[in-house]
């Protein structure tokens, strides 16, 4: 039985391992997503949110799990909580809208705070909170073979511990790299998988008003940090990805088309061959606009007078 029990702030690192714990106990497998695990490739980005990625028939579950341990999904919670504050169907890009979330309690204030200790309160109030958020497979990693509790093997082509010594070590000027928090399990897709399942969104995506640009900012991640510098083109090079992807990234890595020539010689193509076997999913953002739709749209809103 997990002893983790979330009362008061936790180290960003301890939390993850505390949460994986949680969910493992319970019986359901998970995997880190979004920007923790960019960070954990040594991409050096801002870390908003924790985000992992469960089985769909076990989202309740997970729910159910990190409530029992002290995790808030309430409104009375003090600090201001993007999910509550907008709507999903005011959303106009691709970005990840999670299936749950869950608060995060903000670093608490110390005498050695810049801040006097009301001043930094009253900061924090005004300002976002971390959260914890969950997300279905079916829509983030779809592609995947299952989650599972078995730790992966060393070899294994899709799934790795975050603490695998592949991984880079935390640096400077990069991202936080491998995990060293003693008794951690936590899982992570392979540099491999998580680059093809970008290329899926993008495809996936593709209609939409953004045409997952949100998810191609993350392929240069790969690219300019993982492939480039923090873990080399062995461990990720176009070799290594299914062949229908890999000449698409080795484009990519190759940039030598200017971006609407490489989207139509490879993004659209991708798209419609994976449609044609049955192996695209539907949007995972439906309350998003469309491409087609922008330009009805504008002339909808200059018929009636909103802008020129």
């Amino acid at each position: 039985m997990s002893k983790f029990k979330y009362t008061e702030h936790v180290p960003f690192r301890e939390l993850i391992v505390g949460v994986e714990k949680v969910l493992r106990v319970a019986g359901i497998p998970s995997v880190l997503w979004d920007t923790c695990l960019l960070s954990t490739y040594g991409v050096p980005v801002h870390m908003e949110y924790v985000d992992f990625v469960v089985p769909d028939h076990q989202i309740d579950a997970a729910i159910q799990a990190l409530r029992d341990v002290g995790f808030s999904d309430g409104q009375d919670f003090p600090f201001r909580c993007k999910w509550q504050e907008k709507k999903k169907e005011e959303m106009t890009r691709s970005v990840p809208w999670p299936a749950h979330w869950f608060h995060l309690h903000s670093l608490p204030w110390t005498p050695d705070q810049e801040f006097p200790e009301d001043t930094y309160n009253r900061m924090q109030q005004g300002s976002m909170h971390r959260d914890l958020c969950l997300h279905r497979k079916s829509e983030a990693l779809w592609a995947l073979p299952d989650l599972s509790l078995e730790d992966p093997a060393p070899d294994d082509p899709n799934y790795m511990l975050a603490t695998d010594p592949r991984l880079p070590e935390d640096r400077p000027g990069f991202g936080r790299g491998r995990f060293t928090v003693p008794g951690c399990r936590l899982q992570i897709p392979t540099p491999t998988r998580y680059t093809e399942s970008l290329f899926l969104i993008v495809a996936r995506e593709w209609e939409m008003l953004d045409r997952g640009e949100f998810w191609v900012v993350y392929l240069y991640y790969m690219s300019e940090y993982v492939y480039k510098v923090s873990m080399g083109e062995d461990f990720i090079s176009p070799a290594t990805l299914d062949p229908s992807l890999g000449k698409i990234w080795k484009a990519y890595l190759d940039d030598n088309l200017p971006v609407k020539e490489y989207n139509r010689k490879y993004i659209v193509p991708l798209r419609e061959d994976l449609i044609s076997k049955g192996a695209l999913p539907e949007t995972a953002f439906p309350w998003a606009m469309r491409h087609e739709e922008v330009r009805p749209w504008i002339l909808r809103m200059r018929a009636a007078g909103r802008f020129g």
